[in-house]
């Protein structure tokens, strides 16, 4: 299995799993991050504490729209 990560121009995050041998839910992503996540689109957090997040896999690609950042704006 093989995890690409990306964050987009309009502050989102985007996962995606290859060649994946496990059916969905069956393992968890795990990781901290700077940002809040305000929303997932192809999974569920199973459990977060502060800016630590496990989440399952619903979907091949995941995107996370995050917080919107304080610096700047």
């Amino acid at each position: 299995m093989k995890i690409n990560s990306i964050f987009t121009k309009n502050n989102k995050l985007k996962i995606s799993i290859l060649n994946n041998q496990y059916q969905h839910g069956d393992f968890k992503i795990c990781f901290s991050l700077i940002y809040s996540i305000q929303k997932i689109d192809g999974g569920k957090i199973s459990k977060k504490i502060g800016r630590y997040y496990e989440i399952y896999s619903e979907q091949d690609e995941l995107i996370f729209t995050l917080q919107d950042p304080r610096i700047g704006a």
